[in-house]
């Protein structure tokens, strides 16, 4: 009797299935929230460490001049304008700096969310899940770009919200407010950053295109009115930037030909290890970022192959997508593919150099988006349904995708921080800031990543300006001249005394040597500090800086 109730119990057990989805969650959520919580501890000192960089405080201080009447000024097009002018409106209020502190965290906190919600509405409570589980890793490379206003997060945020917008067309919840509001925020961001022409707008075109048949006409009409509403922003964007003086620059590095093709491959190549294997721009490629790239490729594969042939043989009616499905998978994973092709095709790799990897950060936000939906569609609803094909996948893919946000955690909880301003800052015991303190010295000039760095960690008590040097001024090696990209009422010559502080951290015949006597006279003090020498005149030295410069050293 004891043996047939055995029998019937693992009878029953047998025919249980395993559910798929909750092993999923399970094991993969578990290894994102381990690699999320090392995140969460380590985000002070990483935030902290990001506005050492001078990009990130750049902004503030742009505003702040424009804000006081000190432009014109010239910005290169990835600085953000719309973070500019929040900036300004911000001037007078106490916390003005603990506001822009986080303004880079609280954009990818929106945009996470609003991409969470999007696959809400396509993909349903599993996709929810999975995106969300995507989302809690982030490594250092995606991190970094993130974390500060002035390196494209805008942008990402932009894409996210033209996504979202698209999805709710296509499930027939228009709205020609929302069409025009979306518009307006895509044509400033457009204005901010021209990536986002590859990674958003474009692709929102384009996606409506390919679906054409199945969209109707109230459906094109607000394609029509985003489109209006992001020309009407892009001409009232410089309309307003001309009335403040600011002029764009694009700053596109040249395309070297075929080499420069091979050689954006291989960075973006370089950049999807680094990104996989959570290490830094320029880490030598590693055992662990190859395993897991060359698994999460087959994996994935294998995956999709399965799901195909499986689900197409059981379910007639597989082939027929929705709408909505459709056109998400299709304007992520031409975000994905037009930014690739980009990056690859106007150059971006030919020089080599690893931080241009930055520019493909939004390749993760599209893979975050693409591989829930592929794993919904594609991945098997048990792991017994379709036996050893369909589980191995699945088992396959959840394995790569935890050890990824494990070695993601230990990367995030060891990385060293320095690492996020380039190492172009000196130790505490040769900081210049307590000497200039000290001796109440508030306003003067140094190098580009001195100078917003001295202003940010001084709380506004220094006003220290960037100087060029070199071959970018006229009249000679011995000359000074204004930094291009800031406001040029800042090199107004004022009362009282000023400083110069050399050498300048980054450059490399930039700002070496000590200014020149013949030019600015000897000075009234001497103070050294480290590797740096202050070097104190009894006037502002920007009556003698040379008026014409280039934009660089």
């Amino acid at each position: 009797m004891a043996d047939v109730r055995t029998i019937s119990l693992v009878s029953r057990a047998g025919s249980r299935r395993l559910p798929a989805f909750g092993v999923v969650v399970g094991i993969t959520g578990a290894a994102a929230l381990i690699s999320f919580v090392a995140t969460l501890v380590r985000l002070p000192t990483l935030l902290a460490a990001v506005y050492r960089f001078s990009d990130a405080p750049e902004l503030s201080y742009i505003a702040q001049g424009l804000a006081t009447g000190h432009g014109p000024q010239l910005l290169p097009t990835q600085t953000s304008i719309g973070v500019i002018w929040f900036d300004e409106l911000l001037q007078w209020l106490p916390f003005r700096a603990g506001v822009e502190y986080w303004t880079g965290p609280v954009l990818t906190v929106a945009m996470g969310l609003l991409l969470v919600r999007t696959a809400h509405l396509v993909l349903g409570r599993k996709g929810t899940l999975l995106t969300s589980v995507m989302l809690l890793v982030l490594p250092t490379v995606v991190l970094w770009p993130l974390l500060f206003p002035d390196n494209h997060v805008t942008t990402y945020a932009a894409a996210v919200l033209l996504g979202w917008h698209l999805v709710l067309d296509l499930r027939h919840r228009r709205s020609v407010w929302r069409s025009a509001i979306v518009g307006t925020v895509v044509g400033i961001g457009v204005v901010t950053d021209p990536q986002l022409l590859a990674f958003g707008l474009v692709p929102y075109i384009a996606t409506v295109a390919v679906l054409r048949r199945r969209v109707t006409a109230p459906q094109v009409r607000s394609l029509l009115v985003t489109l209006c509403g992001a020309l009407v922003a892009i001409g009232l964007a410089f309309v307003v930037m001309n009335a403040q003086g600011i002029r764009t620059i694009a700053i596109l590095p040249g395309g070297s030909g075929l080499s420069g093709v091979v050689r954006g491959i291989g960075l973006a190549v370089q950049t999807l290890a680094w990104t996989i294997g959570g290490e830094w721009y320029g880490d030598t490629m590693s055992v662990v970022a190859v395993g897991l790239c060359v698994a999460a490729a087959f994996s994935l594969v294998a995956l999709v192959v399965v799901g195909v042939r499986k689900r197409a043989g059981a379910e007639p009616g597989f082939a027929s997508l929705d709408i909505s499905f459709a056109g998400f998978g299709l304007f992520w994973g031409m975000d994905f593919a037009f930014l690739v092709g980009a990056f690859v095709f106007l150059g971006y790799g030919a020089g080599g150099a690893p931080m241009q990897g930055h520019y493909l950060v939004g390749c993760y936000v599209a893979a975050a988006a693409l591989i829930p939906a592929i794993a919904v569609r594609y991945g098997p609803k048990s792991l017994t349904r379709w036996r050893s094909g369909a589980g191995a996948a699945a088992l396959g893919a959840v394995g790569v995708f935890s050890l990824f946000a494990v070695n993601n955690a230990v990367s995030t909880a060891t990385f060293d921080a320095s690492l996020f301003y380039d190492r172009l800052q000196v130790p505490a015991a040769a900081d210049p800031l307590p000497v200039l303190l000290e001796h109440g010295l508030t306003h003067g000039y140094a190098g580009y990543w001195e100078s917003y760095d001295l202003d940010w960690r001084s709380d506004g008590v220094l006003s220290v300006w960037p100087l060029l040097g070199g071959a970018a001024c006229a009249g000679g090696t011995g000359n000074l001249c204004p930094y291009a990209f800031a406001p040029k009422g800042e090199y107004t010559p004022t009362a009282g005394q000023t400083f110069v502080i050399t050498p300048w951290t980054g450059g490399e015949s930039c700002g070496r040597s000590l200014p020149s006597v013949a030019i600015f006279g000897p000075p009234e003090a001497v103070y050294r500090r480290g590797p740096y020498t202050i070097s104190v005149y009894g006037y502002d030295v920007a009556s003698r800086l040379s008026k014409d410069a280039s934009l660089f050293c």
